[in-house]
């Protein structure tokens, strides 16, 4: 059980299928992320996401990330407007199993440094383990990626693999 001062970050991927099984965190959530390959995704908002923003919104969230896949994603500040659109690499994928919980993970780590700043990480985190089945390539790509100022990120345009 949460005590009372508890926040909680989610990602939303396939065990809700109804946002009222949250409502009881409405006002302590810090991220909602979800995919849209998430099935609640698909039975809300495939085809009106701004039907699903509207009802994740409810929650009373800090941030909503819109994880799209090889779309990219868009972060939302907790009032609903677009903070980020964070573009995907669309190059050769070793390793998708889990990218989207790698995101996540690596956000909620960063959220500190602020949501869009973590956003940001996130993705950085999540090209570079799509990239690679080895864990040791992974960290060494990550800790360089990471390394990099996120606004040097931002002004390339994103993060790119060789």
């Amino acid at each position: 059980m949460l005590s009372e001062s508890s926040n909680v970050s989610l990602d939303i991927a396939y065990d809700v299928r109804d946002l009222g099984d949250l409502s009881v965190l409405r006002g302590r959530i810090g991220l909602l992320a979800i995919s849209t390959s998430s099935p609640l995704f698909m039975d809300v908002g495939s085809e009106d996401v701004d039907k699903l923003l509207s009802k994740l919104f409810e929650l009373d969230p800090e941030a909503v990330l819109l994880k799209e896949n090889r779309g990219g994603s868009r972060l939302f500040d907790g009032s609903g407007v677009i903070g980020e659109e964070i573009p995907a690499v669309l190059g050769r994928t070793v390793n998708s199993v889990g990218v989207g919980d790698v995101y996540t993970a690596v956000m909620v780590g960063h959220q500190s440094h602020g949501w869009s700043c973590a956003a940001w990480r996130g993705a950085q985190a999540a090209t570079e383990y799509s990239g690679s089945t080895f864990p040791d390539d992974i960290r060494v790509g990550v800790q360089r990626q990471l390394s990099l100022d996120v606004s040097v990120v931002q002004g390339l345009g994103g993060i790119f693999r060789t």
